[in-house]
């Protein structure tokens, strides 16, 4: 490429990404002839080693890699050469590597006709105008499978008031929403703050966007979570009558849940919010015959200790 004759040092900078086009004439005792059609150069490396390619999508039987091209050189993409193979336990082959040239409107491919549960090795090689990036060696390895479905929402198991337990599915009943991907955690949700329902917004349809991840790649083994409901913090509000500021201690208040389950694919879906509340139930009533006749019975209690905790209603038992 021509040097830069400002900076000799600055070269490789300055022609960078420069684009040529050669054509060739002979010349002969005679004259010169016609010229060669043209050639098109760039002044330019060939590209880097390239990003490992990204799982975006799959079923059982398939999935989805997205590419990411990268140190190019300001050389223009051509292609993505993308290698893979299935892995069995003991880190070897089982079949043949498959090899597979991606024109540059492919930034993702779906590679399908795949064993359910089964492991798959991954690397991408990006194609310039210049060359081919090196061979960077199995980048990734992913399973085929669907990302999990949404598992049942987390439930209230026990609350002293001051911390609140948190439960979800089993291990073993989650992988059945895994499409054979082995579970490797949940992920647990949480937002605390219970104007949510003060103004009547339904919880089953809160979005997932308003929601705190509270806990990332939690053991398989673990299926319940205790909550410190002091750590919820207080937060205040015009009240919707009078307009006066309350404060509202939401240590004794609702805390809303998801749950996801972490696979060798990816995050599943998240489940429908959970409505908890950090109290413990409800206080023994203190039961009084009020009157008694041939024909009924007066029962009157007075409100138990209810711990903060909405009144829903009263069981009775004969």
């Amino acid at each position: 490429c021509p040097p830069y004759q400002a900076n000799p040092a600055l070269a490789d900078l300055a022609y960078q990404g420069q684009l040529y086009w050669f054509r060739v004439t002979a010349v002969n005792a005679l004259g010169e002839g016609p010229p060669s059609e043209a050639i098109r150069m760039r002044c330019s490396f060939p590209p880097l080693e390239q990003p490992a390619p990204r799982r975006v999508g799959g079923d059982e039987t398939s999935i989805i890699v997205e590419f990411e091209p990268s140190n190019l050189f300001h050389a223009e993409l051509v292609a993505h050469r993308l290698t893979y193979a299935p892995l069995i336990s003991d880190g070897s082959f089982d079949g043949p590597l498959m090899t597979v040239d991606l024109g540059l409107k492919h930034r993702r491919w779906n590679i399908s006709g795949l064993m359910p549960g089964w492991t798959y090795a991954f690397k991408v090689q990006a194609i310039s105008e210049s060359g081919m990036s090196p061979d960077p060696g199995w980048q990734t390895e992913i399973v085929a499978g669907g990302l999990p479905n949404a598992p049942p929402p987390p439930v209230y198991v026990t609350s002293d008031g001051t911390f609140l337990e948190i439960a979800w599915q089993t291990l073993e009943r989650s992988r059945n929403e895994t499409g054979g991907s082995e579970v490797l955690g949940f992920a647990l949700f949480l937002i605390n703050d219970d104007r949510v329902s003060r103004f009547n917004h339904p919880t089953g349809n809160l979005s997932d966007a308003v929601f705190t991840k509270y806990l990332d790649q939690v053991t398989d083994n673990i299926s319940s979570y205790e909550h410190d409901c002091r750590k919820t913090p207080n937060f205040g509000y015009h009240g919707p009558v009078d307009g006066q500021h309350v404060l509202v201690n939401a240590s004794l208040n609702y805390v809303y849940a998801k749950v996801a389950i972490i696979s060798e694919s990816g995050l599943g879906e998240l489940s429908e919010a959970a409505t908890l509340f950090c109290a413990p139930p409800p206080d023994e009533p203190a039961l009084e015959l009020a009157n008694v006749d041939a024909n009924q019975v007066t029962l009157r209690w007075p409100h138990p200790e209810l711990y903060s905790a909405p009144l829903i209603g009263y069981n009775i038992y004969i």
